[in-house]
């Protein structure tokens, strides 16, 4: 909560490559606390390592995560798509080396479980769409809105702290009734986040406009996180738990370099469709104001483009 508005404030008084730092101090304290208080764990039968599993799925996954990056700027070149096949047959290869493996990386009678199939589903959905709002909410704010990147950062505050403090009574709700009614309650209340984050136009204050539609966000995010941990980690054995936690966020991983390109085309896309139908409507105009009075970093630039076409009458 305090790191996302003081990467925002960084942006607006320094730089937003100085944002990325925040992290390095964080994830400093949180080792030393690991090494001080979290206590080792071993296996009692300990397990040889799958290299050619572990060579697959890093292939496979990193090729891919590149390829569709790439794929942002709406002008995939050749290394792009060929990273993208690669790394496609590297995940069959992975899936076809784990079926043969005495000692597989990741089990794949896992996956046999309806609830493990099912939560790591559902994972993939929701957080790619979360992912994908996250993504273009500030930069709506700040080119659309004229938000500065603190005020921008700072509107997601409501939703760190209902996430913060609904999560403990969340997790209560699985134990009191099991995690399919928390499981079908909070996309629910996610979907209408969404749909009330498409309710606002150009104007109007914060409270009325966004504020809303980031406590209903909250509210279902805050109803998902804990039941789907313990959905994942109940379908799966106990000496498999840890596994069974990793798959899950690599998948929240891989849905994040999804959920973000997806909305990054669709964003680019329709702008340049506006502007070619010779409008450009407020949404899509680029806000007066500078980020530190220097140019936006490249990754918001293309959204600004606008591109008229040019109609040829026939003789």
């Amino acid at each position: 909560m305090l790191g996302q508005v003081l990467g925002g404030y960084l942006i607006d008084t320094i730089s937003w490559r100085v944002a990325f730092i925040v992290n390095l101090p964080l994830a400093i304290f949180v080792i030393l606390i690991v090494f001080r208080f979290v206590p080792e764990s071993r296996a009692e039968h300990p397990r040889a390592l799958d290299l050619p599993g572990v060579l697959l799925v890093t292939v496979g996954l990193g090729g891919i995560v590149y390829g569709l990056i790439g794929a942002s700027d709406q002008s995939l070149d050749p290394l792009e798509v060929v990273s993208i096949v690669v790394g496609t047959m590297a995940l069959v290869g992975f899936v076809i080396v784990e079926r043969h493996s005495s000692e597989p990386l990741v089990p794949l009678h896992l996956f046999g479980s309806r609830n493990f199939s099912g939560a790591n589903l559902m994972t993939f959905l929701l957080y790619a769409g979360f992912g994908g709002a996250l993504f273009l909410l500030p930069i709506v704010l700040i080119q659309v809105h004229d938000y500065s990147a603190t005020a921008a950062t700072g509107a997601l505050v409501p939703f760190a702290v209902i996430t913060f403090v609904m999560g403990r009574w969340s997790g209560g709700l699985v134990t009191r009734y099991g995690e399919k009614l928390p499981l079908m309650l909070g996309p629910a209340l996610v979907a209408a986040g969404f749909i009330l984050f498409a309710v606002p136009g150009v104007g109007g204050s914060y409270w009325t406009t966004y504020f809303p539609a980031v406590v209903v966000l909250g509210f279902g995010m805050s109803l998902v996180f804990a039941p789907l941990s313990i959905a994942i980690l109940n379908a799966v054995e106990e000496e498999h738990s840890g596994l069974g936690s990793g798959v899950n966020r690599s998948v929240q991983r891989t849905r994040n370099c999804s959920g973000w390109q997806c909305s990054h085309s669709s964003y680019w896309r329709r702008s340049i469709v506006a502007s070619t139908l010779g409008s450009t409507p407020s949404t899509f105009r680029p806000a007066k104001k500078r980020l530190c009075g220097r140019r936006r970093p490249p990754l918001m630039r293309p959204i600004t483009l606008r591109v008229r076409a040019v109609r040829i009458e026939p003789r």
